[in-house]
């Protein structure tokens, strides 16, 4: 049954794609209040700081602040390289601030990484091994929900997976043109997301050890062009904010540590627990299970170039998690990386199951078992991904803060948490867990007008406690909006 529907791999492919196109538009436009979210609080208010201040007055270097500059100072961020902000900036230039237009940056460079990752694999096996790689990869929660989240590895995946088509066509039939593309493409990746640097260094490296000889010095060159990249990003950050060199250092060394924003400290048997519990809903058990037994004869089966290109893929996802194991620990979605091979390995194993006519009687029934158990518990789980039960009345509270202030005050909280998202959407600077004993110190020593936004239930007695230094008090939705002159 299965290779049945792989026999007109031209049309499925096509339909696969729709399928991926609708399942990638799914709350298109849900305010940012979904699984890792905060990613696309954190892009749009750079592309809104682009787009309201200009890149003559705030610089290329994307800008963090979710309110006005000032009261903010500008806070500028280096931690990645710079080409989703500037494209999530363009996107909504041009089609407007929304967050379906944040999205859509990642949703056509997730497209894009698809169309990519079956060329690659058309390359590698044949049109109808290549259609089921394309099915394992396109359909796995981590590529239906990650791929359309805003943020920098849908679109380094796509850079990465067309430089891998290429370069398998490179090494079949070398001419300067496709040697030049792989070149702008590992450049592009590069400056997209540090993770790409350890794919166009593997497989030069790879391709060194398993190529021609004759081919070595352009594996060398691709190597040199990979170490490059990330040196030129930083030198353009350092260009225009001359701390770039100690923010990378401090930020490399958190990140490659084994402190988290979860836990302390943490073992590595915590950590391989942590990564397969993150893997294991988002490659879903069936492609999980497949995949880790299909490494070793995807591997031993493939030759030369091809077998560079895929140790490459293997290797690379994995040292990046491991290096910077910190920030893995805590994101789920850097395990995407990890996903393009592994879906190849299982369709090994699954094309090997099915052609081994001694297999193939037990094998397909199991097969069909196993993927439909995942597929029901991976729409269950997705399910969860998109919730937020609490988005309306945090949205009617940031726009309640930004209709009883201005963009030029300084509001404080007394709420303990501090909250981003309220921030973004109120487009105001929010000091937060701030005690009704502390505002008239903190009110004297501002010099931008405060307001102190108090919601617990005894609002009128803080109010009253206060009024000798408030200049005006607003009551809306159970919380006082206390006004302190700036003066």
């Amino acid at each position: 049954m299965i290779i049945r529907f792989l026999k007109s791999p031209s049309i499925t492919t096509v339909i696969v794609l729709l399928i991926m196109w609708r399942l990638l538009l799914i709350h298109v436009d849900a305010p940012w209040f979904g699984h890792h979210d905060a990613n696309g609080v954190w892009l749009s208010a750079v592309s809104r700081n682009f787009r309201t201040y200009g890149v003559d007055e705030i610089g290329p270097i994307p800008v963090l602040n979710r309110a006005a500059i000032p009261p903010e100072t500008a806070l500028r961020y280096v931690r990645h390289p710079p080409l989703v902000p500037w494209a999530v900036t363009l996107s909504q230039w041009l089609f407007g601030e929304h967050e379906m237009n944040a999205r859509l940056v990642s949703i056509f460079s997730t497209m894009i990484a698809l169309a990519g990752f079956y060329v690659l694999c058309r390359r590698l096996y044949g049109k109808q091994h290549a259609l089921l790689c394309l099915i394992l990869f396109a359909f796995t929660p981590m590529m239906i929900y990650f791929g359309r989240m805003p943020d920098h590895e849908p679109l380094s995946l796509a850079f990465l997976m067309s430089f891998m088509a290429v370069c398998v066509n490179w090494s079949r039939k070398p001419t300067r043109g496709r040697w030049w593309l792989m070149l702008g493409l590992a450049v592009l990746a590069i400056w997209t997301g540090w993770a790409s640097f350890f794919f166009v260094f593997f497989t030069g490296l790879f391709g060194f050890w398993k190529g021609r000889p004759a081919r070595r010095s352009r594996m060398i060159m691709l190597m040199a062009v990979s170490g490059l990249s990330v040196l030129s990003v930083a030198a353009f950050y350092q260009i225009f904010l001359p701390d770039t060199f100690p923010l990378l250092i401090d930020a490399f060394i958190w990140r490659t540590s084994t402190v988290s924003e979860i836990s302390e400290t943490f073992t590595i048997g915590e950590f391989i627990g942590q990564t397969l519990i993150h893997m294991l809903p988002y490659a879903t058990m069936a492609g999980l299970v497949l995949g880790l037994i299909g490494i070793v004869p995807t591997i031993r089966r493939a030759r030369g170039f091809d077998q560079a290109v895929l140790l490459a893929l293997a290797v690379s996802g994995l040292v990046y998690i491991l290096i910077f194991r910190s920030a893995s620990y805590v994101h789920d979605y850097y395990k995407i990386y990890l996903i393009p091979f592994l879906m190849i390995a299982a369709a090994n194993l699954i094309w090997l199951m099915l052609r081994n006519a001694s297999v193939k009687r037990f094998a397909q029934p199991a097969l069909v078992g196993m993927f439909l158990v995942s597929g029901i518990f991976s729409v269950i789980y997705l399910n969860t991904r998109y919730t937020a039960s609490f988005a309306d009345a945090t949205l009617a509270f940031a726009a309640n803060i930004a209709a009883h202030t201005e963009p030029q005050d300084v509001v404080l909280s007394d709420l303990e948490q501090a909250n981003p998202v309220i921030e973004f959407y109120a487009r105001r600077y929010i000091l937060w867990n701030v005690q009704p004993d502390d505002v008239a110190a903190q009110a004297a020593a501002s010099e931008f007008p405060v307001v102190y936004v108090y919601c617990g239930s005894d609002a009128n007695a803080v109010a009253t406690l206060l009024r000798d230094e408030a200049a005006t008090l607003t009551t809306a939705e159970d919380c006082g909006f206390i006004r302190f002159s700036s003066e």
